[in-house]
């Protein structure tokens, strides 16, 4: 909205000497941004913005909720997974780990169908675009990457029982492989109430994420639910004749 210069009457006028709140940014190459909030003008929604790369002031309008509350999906697109829901073409879910457990939900796309790889029936499709989309849209409430020494081997411990595993492979035949812990008994190092909060962690990374137990819900279906009854019996219905 404005523009203002990064002197020291501004700074205190604003609310940025200190600022009510910091944000840290860090980059792969270890560089760091520091952000900079300052006063809310209620009467346009509006705040002040500064950054350490520069020496200037932005008005700039408010997001929507409490930054100081904020978590890391409310800063960042926090999505498990950077992928396109709709180019999905093979889904798997296991209850447990992949390797003690054949899938208890195994799907194929073909010819714009969803199909078992099971027993070749008909899924319903809108059931499974569902679920696909649901789970490519669980965000992480935070990446653990700083476990106090004393809980390491419980969080190992969570990570190495998940409940659910899931597979996705895309058009490309790129795959997308994370397993889902159990529901986290109270740590207390970690600030976390009992049962609220799930890990997750997606192959090829070095952290896991905390997830809230609403995001694990997707989960909550029946096997039989995704089968598509009235196309399975207009195949069936076909082959007799």
């Amino acid at each position: 909205k404005k523009l203002y210069p990064k002197d020291q009457i501004n700074l205190t006028n604003f609310g940025l000497r200190p600022p009510l709140v910091n944000i840290s940014f860090f980059s792969s190459n270890k560089e760091v941004m520091v952000v900079g909030l300052g006063i809310v003008n209620t009467l346009d929604n509006t705040s002040y913005l500064s950054t350490s790369l520069n020496e200037f002031i932005y008005q700039i309008d408010l997001p929507s909720g409490n930054l100081d509350k904020a978590t890391l999906a409310d800063i960042v697109d926090s999505k498990i997974l950077s992928l396109d829901p709709a180019q999905v073409v093979s889904l798997k879910v296991y209850r447990g780990t992949k390797d003690k457990w054949p899938p208890f939900i195994s799907a194929k796309l073909v010819a714009g169908n969803w199909i078992s790889t099971e027993d070749d029936r008909i899924l319903d499709k809108l059931k499974i675009n569902s679920i696909i989309k649901k789970i490519t849209d669980i965000r992480g409430l935070a990446i653990l990457d700083k476990i106090p020494l004393p809980l390491q081997s419980k969080i190992n411990h969570y990570l190495n029982y998940p409940i659910y595993t899931i597979e996705f492979a895309d058009a490309q035949n790129r795959h997308y492989n994370f397993s889902v812990s159990g529901p986290l008994e109270a740590l207390s190092d970690l600030k976390l109430e009992t049962k609220n909060n799930y890990l997750i962690m997606v192959a090829e990374r070095t952290h896991p994420l905390l997830v809230s137990k609403d995001e694990i819900t997707v989960f909550n279906f029946r096997k039989q639910a995704l089968v598509n009854n009235s196309d399975n019996k207009r195949e069936i219905e076909t082959e007799e004749n």
